[in-house]
Order: C-alpha cells, then sequence, then structure tokens
C-alpha cells in the first residue's frame, strides 16, 4: 500500500509541471482541447505567454 505523504508528493509534482507547462507554452492547452488557433485564441495564448509585449 502507498502511503499519503508520497501519493501527495507525487500528486503535487504531477500539477506543478503541468502548471509550469501551461505557463510557458499555453499552445499546449489549445492542442489538448483541440481548439482552432483562430485569431482570438492565438491573442489569448500569446497575452498569456508574454504580458510584457
Amino acid at each position: 500500500m502507498i502511503k499519503f505523504k508520497v501519493v501527495s508528493i507525487i500528486t503535487a509534482a504531477i500539477a506543478f509541471t503541468l502548471c509550469l507547462v501551461l505557463i510557458l507554452i499555453p499552445e499546449v492547452l489549445f492542442m489538448l482541447f483541440n481548439i482552432d488557433e483562430n485569431n482570438s485564441a492565438f491573442f489569448i495564448g500569446r497575452r498569456l505567454r508574454d504580458p510584457q509585449k
């Protein structure tokens, strides 16, 4: 039986990795949900990726 602490650490690591991927590469979200990259979706992805520009 896996201990709760081990499961909790594994779950936190997976959540942290997914969060980093979605922050650094928001286009992955479009691929996951098969969203067409029209102008508005691309604009939102660009805004999330680089808010300074």
